[in-house]
């Protein structure tokens, strides 16, 4: 696959979730689901709302979240293609960002860091 075509999933900021040193390694897509209501899943899954939101700090008592702060979200599931590590991250959903990455599954994506300003 040519470069302009590969795949990116950006993070604006290092999250625990995520390996060591995962700075433009690669990963697969290997589910995408559509989550109608995040506060609900909040409510059910508060453990694996917060292992996913939590950003890595060199001080882990004083660890901030990444705030989830709209209704419906798309929760995907990724392994490393290094170290075969798994992860979630979820995104903001929209009709076409489903579609996209519901036709990604099984790729492999470049993990992006792109800090927000």
């Amino acid at each position: 696959m040519s470069d302009e075509k590969m795949n990116k999933i950006r993070f604006s900021n290092d999250y625990y979730k995520l390996p060591e040193n995962w700075k433009d390694k690669e990963a697969i897509l290997i589910a995408a689901s559509h989550c109608p209501d995040m506060q609900a899943l909040e409510k059910e899954l508060p453990v694996f709302m917060e292992f996913d939101t939590v950003i890595r700090t060199d001080d882990p008592m004083s660890a901030e979240r990444y705030p989830i702060n709209f209704k419906e979200g798309i929760v995907l599931v990724f392994v490393t293609k290094q170290e075969g590590k798994m992860f979630t991250t979820i995104r903001r959903y929209t009709p076409e960002k489903m579609k996209y990455y519901e036709g990604s599954v099984w790729k492999t994506f470049t993990m992006v860091y792109e800090k927000k300003s």
